[in-house]
This record gives C-alpha cells, sequence and structure tokens, in this order.
C-alpha cells in the first residue's frame, strides 16, 4: 500500500504533464497571449519532462528512506502544489478564457485525489507533523515555480 502511495503521485503529475505537453502549447499561444509570454512546444514539453523527473526523484527517495524523511516532506509538498495548481491556473484559466485549459481534467480526475490520499495518509499515521510541512511547501513550491522560466529559458537554448 504504502508502494503505491508514494509512486502514484508521480504517475499521476506524468499523465498530468502529457496532456499538457501535448495540447498546452498551442493552446496557450491561441489562448492565454495576454497573460502569460508565449512559450514554444519543445521548451515547454522540456520543461515538463524536467518537473516529471523530479516528482519520480523525489518517490525514490521517499521509497529508500522511508515516510518521513526529507524527501517524503518534499514530495508531500510537490503534491500539493500540483493541486494548487489545478485550481490556479487551470480551472481559473479555464473559467476566465471559457476555452478548456489543457490539464483541468487529469488534474480534477487523477492529481487532485492522489495528492489527497498522500496526503492524508501521510498526516492519519503522522508521518507528516504540520508545522514541517508547511515550512517545505513554503520553501519548495516557490523554488518549482521560480524553476518554469529557467527552464523554459534552458529548453529554448537546447532545442535551437
Amino acid at each position: 500500500m504504502q508502494t503505491l502511495l508514494i509512486w502514484g503521485v508521480p504517475v499521476v503529475i506524468l499523465v498530468h504533464n502529457i496532456e499538457e505537453a501535448i495540447w498546452l502549447p498551442r493552446w496557450a499561444n491561441q489562448y492565454a497571449g495576454r497573460w502569460h509570454k508565449p512559450v514554444g512546444a519543445a521548451e515547454f514539453r522540456f520543461a515538463v519532462v524536467v518537473l516529471s523527473l523530479l516528482a519520480f526523484v523525489l518517490a525514490g527517495l521517499t521509497h529508500i528512506s522511508g515516510f518521513g524523511s526529507i524527501w517524503h516532506y518534499l514530495l508531500a509538498a510537490y503534491a500539493l502544489g500540483q493541486a494548487i495548481n489545478i485550481f490556479v491556473p487551470h480551472l481559473v484559466v479555464t473559467l476566465v478564457t471559457r476555452h478548456y485549459a489543457p490539464g483541468l481534467i487529469t488534474g480534477l480526475v487523477l492529481v487532485l485525489p492522489a495528492a489527497w490520499v498522500f496526503l492524508n495518509h501521510g498526516f492519519s499515521r503522522e508521518y507528516l507533523d504540520f508545522a514541517t510541512f508547511g515550512i517545505s511547501s513554503v520553501i519548495f513550491i516557490p523554488i518549482v515555480l521560480l524553476s518554469i522560466p529557467l527552464l523554459f529559458r534552458l529548453g529554448r537554448k537546447l532545442y535551437r
């Protein structure tokens, strides 16, 4: 059960990221122009691959180190960040543009439930405590968000 919980998070993130990688670059250039600088498909997909790999690395380190480890906290923060991502930007952008934002369905159907189950398990079994989780999330989630433009830039350089 615990192995399924650990590896379920990166798997659903990967499925969500695949949906985004396929449809989001074109969608963003068509509908999100006034809110977001256009991003090419190659650099977007590069960033998605790196962020998906990060989820798997964190899951692997959690699997090795166990629940309650720093890696578990970082994977939990990643799960929270992905759950928030479903509402902002996916749901908000879908409502504002009145066009489905790629990633919303996989987010609602897969990411949100997986994040909830993973976090609920961690807190109910007392592997996670709220203070440490709060601190790790407040640090980790902004670092991931700030890395995205850097990953776009690196992807642009690699795929020129």
